[in-house]
């Protein structure tokens, strides 16, 4: 039975990262990540400076910025009750919210997730793509079972991280209660192609029932989103076309530039369901 130091459960984003952190300090890692190809689930793809100043302390920035990524140095906030003039003259600048920091930071999820787990692999963590069922066993020496290639794998560690999202392997096995707040709104997200958006500004704002961000990768991609009820806006195969149509905005100066960009992505709306845990550690088991 294969022995490591500490398995992570989940190759996205955070378990590769971790496993790219742990492995150059002589720390054994195996990642275990289910997707063979990573997906486009219109993921969250924006870090704020302080989180960018974590990537850069941990010396990921180069291979962010390889993935595709890029800094957004502002952010305006505009409101229909503001004039759009007030607003972009009270654009908070990004890049001096933190020393060191050119701003947030804009990366696709799907390019990131890939990057971060090949970095973790070259840094010597030992990475398992497209693995099946995974079992958690917790305790002193914790037992991780999963199957990949038709197989079943057995291997002990001395901790698990459970770092595969909401609806977590891990949480399940431990027997660990994720609660939940039910929300009356759902969370939409779209890439778009356009190049007459501005590209070194995010926008967030509001507008009667909706509210929208804007974040601005190279290349001329902006990932849009939106949060509003249920209804005819959020469902359908159409959905793309209408959300495109939202952003045509009269708060948001120059948003037909977007309302008119071209669909580079799939459109997803999410229930805005807030979940934790109240417990998120075991005895050789942690959730990230």
């Amino acid at each position: 039975m294969a022995k490591y130091d500490v398995v992570v459960v989940g190759g996205g984003i955070a378990g590769s990262a971790l496993g790219a952190a742990l492995a150059p300090a002589g720390i054994s890692v195996l990642v275990l990540e289910r997707q063979i190809e990573y997906r486009d689930k219109v993921r969250g793809e924006y870090m704020q400076p302080w989180g960018v100043a974590e990537l850069l302390r941990l010396g990921f920035e180069k291979t962010l910025l390889g993935a595709g990524g890029g800094y957004t140095p502002s952010m305006v906030s505009y409101d229909e009750d503001v004039d759009p003039a007030a607003a972009e003259a009270a654009a908070v600048p990004l890049s001096a919210l933190v020393e060191g920091v050119r701003g947030g930071l804009a990366v696709g999820h799907p390019q990131a997730s890939q990057a971060l787990n090949s970095l973790a692999r070259e840094r010597g963590a030992d990475v398992r793509r497209g693995v099946g069922d995974v079992e958690v066993v917790p305790g002193a020496t914790p037992v991780v079972r999963y199957e990949l290639d038709g197989a079943l794998h057995e291997v002990t560690c001395r901790l698990v991280v459970g770092a595969d999202g909401r609806q977590s392997t891990v949480r399940r096995s431990l027997g660990i209660n994720l609660e939940q707040a039910t929300s009356k709104v759902t969370l939409g997200g779209m890439l778009v192609k356009t190049d007459d958006w501005r590209a070194d500004q995010s926008v967030i704002g509001t507008e009667g029932d909706r509210f929208y961000l804007a974040s601005p990768r190279p290349d001329g991609y902006v990932r849009l989103y939106l949060t509003c009820e249920p209804g005819p806006l959020t469902s359908g195969a159409d959905r793309g076309s209408r959300m495109l149509e939202a952003f045509r905005l009269s708060s948001m100066p120059d948003s037909d530039a977007l309302a008119d960009a071209e669909q580079a992505g799939p459109c997803a709306y999410y229930v805005g369901t807030d979940a934790w845990t109240d417990r998120p550690v075991i005895e050789g088991a942690v959730l990230r």
